[in-house]
C-alpha cells in the first residue's frame, strides 16, 4: 500500500487553533449544561491533542484530515447534549474551520496514484463539502426525528400507506414517500433522504463554482449561509414535496447556465439532454405551478440557443411526452385521482371575493348574482374574505357554506363570471393578487411563515415526533421562536432572497460578458411570475427555491473577471490568491448566432 507523504501543512494548520478553540468552547458549553463528566473529559482530550500538535507538526494529510473529521464527529455529540444556543453556532463554526482546513490539504504525493486516490483527488471538494452539509443537517434530522410533519404531509403519508393516490397534493411526492418511506421504513427514510439529496447537489454546484473559479471564500461563506440559517436545516426534514421541487429549480438553473456559457454546447450531450427533459418532466408534477418553469426554460432556450433550436425541440418533446404519458397513461392506472376544478380556482374565487368586498353586488348582473349565490351566500363572500389567504373562504372547516359543486359542474360559467367581473373591477384582482403576494413583496409581517408546528401535526396515524436528541431540539425551537419575532422574521420571509436575486441580476445586465447570468434567471424568474397569477395562499415553501440559489448567482456572478479583479483590492492578501484574472468564460457577444 502506498503511503502519503508527510508534510507541512502550513496552510491547513493555520485552521486547526480555530476548530480547536471552537471544540474547547463547545466542551465547555456541554460541560455547563447537562454533560459534566464527559465534557470536562473531552476538554482534556482537546488540551492533549494540541500538545501533540505542537510537537509533531509534520503529520500525514489523511491522518490530518481524519482528525478534523473525528473533532467535528465529537463536537456534534457534545451538541446533542447541550442545551444552549451558544452550541449550535460553535458547530456550525467548527464544521466551516474544518472545512477551510481539510480542502487545503494535499491529498497524494508521488506519481502513478491508485484508483480510489484519483478519485479521492477528483472530488475532495465535493466530499467535504458534502461532509460538511450533512454534519450540519444531521443535528435536524436527529432532534425532529422522524421528521416535521404538517397536516398535508399526514395527508400523503396516508395515501403513501394506503396507495389510494389524489394529485390534490403532487402524487408523484406521494410515490416518492411510498417507495423512499414505506419500502425503506417509514417517514424518517424520506426526510433522511432529503437530506442528502440537498447535501449532494449543492456540495456539487459549489464544487463546480471553485472549479471554474469562484473565490474561496465565496464557497466558505456559502457553507456558512446553508449551515447558519435555520430554514435549510428545517426544511430538509420537512415531508413537503416543494422540497424536491426546489431543488430541481436549482439544478435547473444550473444547466441553463452551463447551457449558456457553453454556447448550447452542454445540450449536445444525450446525457445531459435527457437529465434536462427529466427534470422539466418532473418539475410541474411535484408542483402544480411548475408549468411557468417548464414554459420559461424551454422558450427561452429556444430564442437564445438558435444554433441548437433541433435539439431544444427534441427535449420539448420530450418534456410533452414524458408530462402527458404521466398524467394520461400511469396515473390513471394506479387510480390516482386528479384533483377538482373548484381547487384549481381557489386564486379566482379569493379575486372575486375581493371584487365583492370592496364594491358590493350592485355592479353584477342578475345572472351572476345567481350563480354566486350557488357558491355561498354573499355574507360569507364578505365575512371570509382574508386578503392574504383564500384559505378562510374555500376550507369546510372554516367556511362550511361554500358549495364546489357549481363550479365543478358549471366550470365555463364560472370562468365566465370571473372575466366579466374582472372586467369591470380590474384594480380589485390586481390588488388581491399584490396582497397574496406579500411575502416576496413586503420585508417584514406576522402573517403565516407556515413552519407547521415544528413536529409532527397531530394525527390517527400514531405517529409523533420521537426525537433522538431532546435537548437540541428544544435548543431549536428557542432558535426559531427568536427568530420568527417581530424584529427578526425577515430571516425567513423571501422578500430578501428574492430582491437580492434582482439586484444580482441587474448587476449582470451592466455586465455584458455575464449575460449568461441572465439565462440563469430564467427559472426562478418564471416560478416567481407563476406564484404571482396562481398562489393560493402564502406560505414561505413555495419560494424555498430562492433561498437555495442565492450563493448559486453570487458565485457565477464573481465568475467575471472585472468582479474578480475589484474584488482582489478589498480582500486580505491571503485571501488574494483565489481570485483569478483569467478571462471570463462567456464573451460579450454571448452564443454564436
Amino acid at each position: 500500500m502506498r503511503k502519503f507523504e508527510a508534510l507541512p501543512h502550513s496552510a491547513a494548520q493555520r485552521y486547526y487553533l480555530p476548530t480547536i478553540l471552537l471544540f474547547a468552547a463547545l466542551a465547555a458549553v456541554a460541560a455547563l449544561s447537562s454533560l459534566p463528566a464527559l465534557g470536562l473529559l473531552f476538554l482534556a482530550a482537546v488540551v492533549v491533542a494540541v500538545a501533540t500538535v505542537q510537537r509533531a507538526p509534520r503529520l500525514p494529510a489523511a491522518l490530518t484530515a481524519a482528525g478534523y473529521a473525528c473533532s467535528v464527529v465529537a463536537g456534534l455529540f457534545l451538541l446533542l447534549h447541550a442545551n444552549h444556543v451558544v452550541a449550535v453556532y460553535l458547530y456550525a463554526a467548527m464544521i466551516v474551520t474544518g472545512w477551510l482546513a481539510v480542502t487545503e490539504l494535499p491529498v497524494q504525493r508521488g506519481s502513478a496514484p491508485s484508483r480510489a486516490v484519483a478519485w479521492l483527488e477528483r472530488n475532495a471538494l465535493w466530499l467535504a463539502t458534502f461532509g460538511a452539509l450533512l454534519l450540519a443537517w444531521l443535528p435536524y434530522w436527529l432532534s425532529y426525528f422522524p421528521g416535521i410533519m404538517s397536516p398535508d404531509s399526514l395527508s400523503e403519508w396516508s395515501q403513501a400507506l394506503s396507495m389510494h393516490l389524489s394529485d390534490y397534493s403532487p402524487a408523484v411526492y406521494t410515490l416518492f414517500m411510498h417507495f423512499a418511506g414505506v419500502v425503506l421504513g417509514g417517514p424518517a427514510s424520506v426526510s433522511l433522504l432529503q437530506v442528502g439529496l440537498s447535501a449532494a447537489l449543492i456540495a456539487a454546484l459549489l464544487a463546480y463554482l471553485s472549479a471554474q473559479g469562484a473565490p474561496r471564500w465565496l464557497i466558505a461563506a456559502s457553507i456558512a449561509y446553508y449551515i447558519a440559517l435555520p430554514i435549510f436545516g428545517t426544511f430538509t426534514v420537512t415531508l413537503w414535496h416543494d422540497i424536491p421541487y426546489s431543488l430541481l429549480v436549482l439544478w435547473v438553473t444550473h444547466a441553463m447556465y452551463q447551457a449558456y456559457v457553453s454556447r448550447g454546447a452542454w445540450l449536445a450531450s444525450r446525457a445531459h439532454s435527457w437529465a434536462l427533459a427529466a427534470a422539466l418532466v418532473l418539475i410541474p408534477l411535484f408542483a402544480h405551478n411548475g408549468l411557468s418553469v417548464v414554459a420559461g426554460v424551454l422558450v427561452g432556450s429556444w430564442i437564445v440557443l438558435r444554433p441548437w433550436r433541433r435539439r431544444v425541440a427534441a427535449i420539448a418533446a420530450g418534456v410533452i411526452t414524458g408530462f402527458l404519458c404521466v398524467q394520461v397513461v400511469v396515473y390513471p392506472a394506479l387510480g390516482v385521482q386528479s384533483y377538482s376544478k373548484a381547487f384549481a380556482s381557489e386564486a379566482m374565487l379569493h379575486q372575486l371575493s375581493a371584487a365583492i368586498v370592496q364594491h358590493g353586488t350592485s355592479g353584477l348582473t342578475s345572472a351572476e348574482k345567481t350563480y354566486l349565490q350557488e357558491i355561498m351566500p354573499f355574507k360569507d363572500w364578505v365575512r371570509k374574505y382574508n386578503p392574504y389567504t383564500p384559505q378562510f373562504l374555500v376550507s369546510p372547516r372554516y367556511n362550511p357554506a361554500y358549495n364546489q359543486a357549481p363550479i365543478n359542474r358549471h366550470y365555463g360559467e364560472f370562468l365566465s363570471v370571473w372575466a366579466q367581473v374582472a372586467l369591470k373591477y380590474p384594480w380589485s384582482y390586481v390588488g388581491e393578487r399584490l396582497s397574496e403576494n406579500a411575502l416576496v413583496l413586503q420585508p417584514t409581517g406576522m402573517y403565516k411563515i407556515a413552519l407547521s408546528g415544528l413536529a409532527v401535526a397531530p394525527n390517527a396515524l400514531g405517529l409523533k415526533t420521537h426525537s433522538l436528541a431532546q435537548n437540541l431540539l428544544n435548543t431549536l425551537r428557542r432558535i426559531t421562536a427568536a427568530t420568527t419575532n417581530k424584529s427578526a422574521i425577515w430571516l425567513w420571509r423571501p422578500f430578501w432572497a428574492m430582491w437580492l436575486l434582482v439586484a444580482l441580476t441587474l448587476a449582470a445586465a451592466l455586465l455584458r460578458s455575464r449575460r449568461a447570468v441572465l439565462f440563469a434567471a430564467i427559472p426562478w424568474v418564471f416560478q416567481v411570475l407563476g406564484l404571482a397569477i396562481s398562489i393560493q395562499g402564502q406560505s414561505v415553501r413555495y419560494y424555498y427555491s430562492l433561498f437555495l440559489i442565492v450563493p448559486y448567482f453570487a458565485g457565477i456572478i464573481l465568475l467575471d473577471a472585472r468582479v474578480r479583479i475589484a474584488l482582489r483590492r478589498l480582500l486580505p492578501g491571503e485571501w488574494r490568491g483565489s481570485l483569478s484574472d483569467a478571462q471570463a468564460l462567456d464573451g460579450p457577444s454571448g452564443p454564436a448566432a
